[in-house]
């Protein structure tokens, strides 16, 4: 059985290391790891790899861009790209359509399904450990403790990542808090505004991937409130104040998945 070889490319450093890690545990899969666009093109393009997991929001080159590249060559056109985004309203949706993707799949993820959502994306039949189809069988064998324990094995490897990123996770927390104070003092920028809506977006995807559900929604909630089309008034204060208090507060507790 061949291997399949998965390129994760997205800027994230938690994000990318929770996808490698259930891939690889979960699926067995080889899987190669890009933090840009740029440097993802040129991985993808010498190392040829099965599919590509391709992050929307990344700095200098985005994840459209990086996709535009990757079908303008004819090194990498035919390799299937999967989009991975937190971006789930409707109109993202229909964009995402039109870029002729293999699938998209939203952030957060669930490490343990991750492996599952790219193989029905892809088509494969996926050889998890204990997980096969034999020939002659008409649909897959039940999962065997084989497969529990690698299962089991990349639970316990993505809750020890939390220890790895609790400072990156808090550190995006403080620019929410400079901003909150900030349009308390009635001097929130332009800039401090944006920052605070691509923190709080990379919160709501990192924070779910490592199993702080109610504070991945939560931050959710917070990146509408910094869109650049959102009014944001001081009447709003309040609730920002307690949304962002409570998301402090909840990473003091351990995630729950």
């Amino acid at each position: 059985m061949n291997v399949k070889r998965i390129l994760i490319i997205d800027d994230e450093d938690d994000i990318r290391e929770v996808a490698k890690l259930s891939l690889e545990i979960v699926a067995g899969w080889e899987v190669l790891a890009a933090r840009s666009g740029a440097e993802g093109l040129a991985m993808a393009e010498a190392e040829y790899p099965d599919a590509i997991l391709l992050d929307v929001m990344m700095p200098e080159m985005d994840g459209p861009a990086t996709l535009r590249m990757l079908q303008d060559n004819p090194a990498t056109q035919k390799i299937p790209v999967i989009l991975m985004t937190a971006k789930v309203q409707a109109t993202d949706q229909e964009a995402f359509r039109t870029l002729r993707v293999a699938s998209v799949i939203a952030k957060p993820f669930d490490p343990m399904q991750l492996a599952t959502q790219v193989s029905t994306a892809l088509g494969w039949v996926q050889q998890a450990p204990g997980h096969c189809r034999c020939a002659g069988d008409s649909e897959e064998l039940s999962p065997t403790n084989m497969e529990a324990s690698a299962l089991e094995e990349a639970r316990m490897a993505v809750a020890q990542l939390w220890d790895s990123f609790r400072d990156t996770i808090r550190e995006r927390v403080q620019v929410l808090e400079e901003a909150v104070t900030a349009l308390q003092k009635q001097k929130l920028s332009d800039s401090l505004r944006l920052k605070a809506e691509q923190e709080a977006h990379k919160l709501a995807g990192s924070l779910g991937t490592l199993g702080f559900v109610e504070g991945s929604k939560l931050a959710g909630t917070i990146e509408m409130h910094f869109r650049p089309d959102a009014l944001l008034t001081l009447e709003q204060l309040p609730d920002l104040q307690e949304k962002v208090a409570a998301l402090r507060s909840g990473l003091e507790k351990p995630p729950t998945a």
